[in-house]
């Protein structure tokens, strides 16, 4: 194992081979197998005052799959600008617009270009192109994908003045998962087919033309409580602009229409299938419909695409759930939207405001409600569930009893806490004349500050 410090240039050769160099094309990216000798120098230009807001361009990085590392190749016509001497305190930058994360950190190491021949890399790949690198914080979140990737890497291509009419570089996303099921979200964002760390040819050294490292904060809204309480990033920069500059060029990129048709008037349920279930979802939505004149449509990951998600809450009038990741669809909702949120027994809505930070940003005239249930009798525990999906078996009695017993889930850091698991995943039998009322006094309110008539919200109220 080396150090930095002592480099890489003292390793021996572990494999002979005669290099040959050859070309083909794989989505309009040029590759060039080459040998070490013919090697370009790294450079390297960066501008911000830490690992939090700092931003590099490399020209050359180099990724080694033998090591698991980046290179920093040194020659004679290598230039670095605004590195850092203490480039590891904590790393040189964030790979994930979560601010200062341990697991998120860009380093490389240094290597002198000349001593490439004694590394042990069966292939040595040239990528032409620019590529934008990055950590997807967590993928299967839809939630996460959206305020942690998707908007951060859409400000940061236009930081870069890599966008025009769309992006100009292509995704390297390299926290080393799979697709996943979004993975056609961030196609959207990238020039060619994003390239994932696990694309990468084992026993080879890939360079690239052009590379941008670090994302932009400028988006992102909301903390997730890994050093205190969850709660929204104080004097946040995302203004109303920002969030329908982004949504009107998604929805033209999923050919979804971007103005509502005449006289629309649904509402749409966000459902459940296998945990935190509304579990009178239909007599809900029944009379939802009935109260206030409008189609309710329900509808699921489960059963529906994003797109399809997106395509039904851009004209939607309300937009009705229990707390959870699709919430962060609301950014697609028509102005003068109803967003209400439902929470288990025990969980006060005032410690978990993701969506209601979002609704309140100025000039996005959403109107944000929650309902809490108070009654005990109305919830549905799974003490014998998965501890990840709430379950408290695996905890002592004592502890057990603490949980159960409690009627408030106490401040608490990401991400087990197993109280908050507890009752997050409870199943809820709402109150809906409580809830009707809710609506209807935000529908009240929301017509009184909209040119929008109140007889158009309310009729049959």
């Amino acid at each position: 194992m080396w150090i930095y410090g002592a480099g890489l240039g003292g390793l021996c050769l572990a494999v002979v081979f005669v290099p040959t160099i050859w070309f083909l094309t794989n989505q309009g990216i040029s590759h060039v197998d080459t040998s070490p000798q013919s090697h370009n120098a790294t450079s390297a230009w960066c501008s911000g005052k830490s690992n939090v807001d700092r931003v590099c361009r490399f020209k050359n990085l180099c990724f080694s799959s033998v090591y698991d590392t980046f290179l920093f190749l040194h020659g004679e016509e290598s230039i670095l600008d605004g590195i850092p001497d203490q480039r590891f305190n904590p790393a040189l930058v964030d790979l994930s617009s979560v601010a200062d994360h341990n697991t998120q950190y860009f380093h490389y190491v240094d290597a002198a270009v000349e001593n490439l021949r004694e590394l042990p890399h069966r292939h040595h790949i040239f990528k032409m192109g620019k590529f934008l690198l990055f950590n997807r914080f967590n993928p299967d979140n839809i939630m996460h994908v959206f305020h942690d990737d998707l908007l951060p890497i859409f400000f940061t291509l236009h930081h870069h003045g890599q966008f025009k009419d769309g992006p100009n570089l292509t995704l390297l996303p390299f926290e080393g998962w799979i697709h996943g099921e979004f993975f056609d979200l961030y196609q959207v964002l990238s020039k060619d087919e994003p390239i994932l760390k696990l694309d990468l040819k084992e026993d080879t050294l890939t360079c690239f033309d052009e590379i941008y490292v670090g994302l932009s904060g400028l988006s992102t809204w909301y903390q997730y409580g890994f050093n205190i309480p969850q709660g929204p990033i104080p004097d946040h920069s995302l203004t109303s602009f920002h969030v329908k500059y982004f949504r009107e060029f998604f929805q033209r990129k999923l050919n979804l229409r971007t103005t509502c048709p005449p006289n629309a008037k649904h509402g749409v349920l966000l459902s459940r299938e296998e945990n935190r279930l509304i579990v009178n979802e239909g007599e809900l939505a029944l009379k939802i419909s009935y109260a206030f004149n409008m189609t309710m449509l329900t509808v699921s990951l489960e059963t529906h695409s994003i797109s399809q998600l997106i395509q039904e809450i851009s004209c939607a009038k309300i937009l009705v759930g229990v707390h959870g990741s699709l919430f962060i669809l609301s950014l697609f909702l028509p102005p003068s939207s109803i967003v209400l949120e439902i929470f288990p027994f025990a969980v006060n809505p005032d410690r978990y405001t993701p969506y209601k930070t979002l609704a309140s940003i100025p000039g996005l005239d959403l109107h944000y409600v929650s309902w809490r249930n108070m009654e005990e009798r109305n919830s549905i525990t799974h003490p014998d569930a998965a501890p990840q999906y709430g379950g408290i078996r695996h905890l002592k009695e004592e502890e057990q009893r603490r949980i159960i017993l409690s009627v408030e889930v106490p401040p608490h850091l990401c991400c087990k806490d197993p109280e908050w698991l507890f009752r997050i995943y409870q199943d809820t039998v709402v109150n809906v004349t409580e809830i009707i009322k809710v609506v209807t006094e935000a529908m009240t309110s929301s017509s009184q500050d909209s040119s929008v008539g109140k007889a158009s919200w309310i009729d049959g109220v």
